[in-house]
């Protein structure tokens, strides 16, 4: 096996510094080493050196700068930095995508392509929902859950609620669905009470050890 060593010799000539990297043992080739000082390249002067050879360049402080990027930010608003086809050099090109579906809806992403959804629009400000599916629950502004959903197979009754306008102030809460006759049932948890308000009355009506209750006002 043949060893190589190698010396770095530094020699400042005419303000200048030279590294010269050489073989001491006879053979012809040898390797430029890096010139590192605390582990940064050193800022040489105009005219510098390695084995014969000026550096030249001082690198780029800027992006444009780079070999291998545009030269100008001109025209190139809103758009996004990208490899190239020939995957050597970066570009510029606009995001790219169609917008599905019909105008103001909410879009979902269609096997790789935009896609519009049918009972979610948009104006900007506001997300209208039409007959979303509600999996488990609805929460609040802090994540805490403010309703619960149980659904049942085959459900075809259900609560409808009612508001009110001023001059009609009644808020009504129905029980509604394709069956006849639809009963309101309230249940409460553990020696939870049900209570109605009015202005007149407080009443509180509680059953202990039954597991559901029948509340009739006439």
């Amino acid at each position: 096996m043949k060893w190589l060593y190698l010396s770095l010799c530094l020699c400042l000539i005419g303000g200048r510094i030279e590294a010269q990297n050489r073989p001491m043992s006879g053979d012809a080739s040898y390797n430029v080493l890096p010139l590192l000082i605390n582990g940064n390249p050193p800022n040489l002067p105009a005219g510098s050196k390695v084995d014969g050879v000026p550096i030249s360049g001082g690198g780029s402080t800027t992006f444009l700068g780079l070999t291998d990027t545009p030269s100008s930010y001109s025209g190139q608003g809103l758009k996004v930095v990208r490899v190239n086809v020939a995957e050597n050099a970066l570009e510029f090109a606009s995001i790219s995508g169609t917008p599905g579906g019909s105008d103001t809806q909410v879009q979902r992403n269609n096997a790789g392509a935009f896609g519009g959804i049918t009972n979610a629009t948009s104006d900007g400000t506001t997300l209208t929902l039409t007959s979303p599916k509600i999996v488990t629950a609805i929460n609040d502004t802090n994540g805490n859950k403010i309703l619960q959903l149980t659904p049942i197979g085959s459900a075809v009754n259900f609560l409808d609620i009612l508001n009110a306008t001023s001059g009609s102030p009644t808020v009504t809460v129905d029980a509604a669905g394709a069956s006849t006759d639809v009963n309101l049932k309230l249940i409460p948890k553990g020696s939870g009470t049900v209570s109605l308000h009015n202005t007149l009355t407080d009443i509180s009506v509680l059953y202990p050890g039954l597991s559901q209750w029948m509340l009739e006002l006439v």
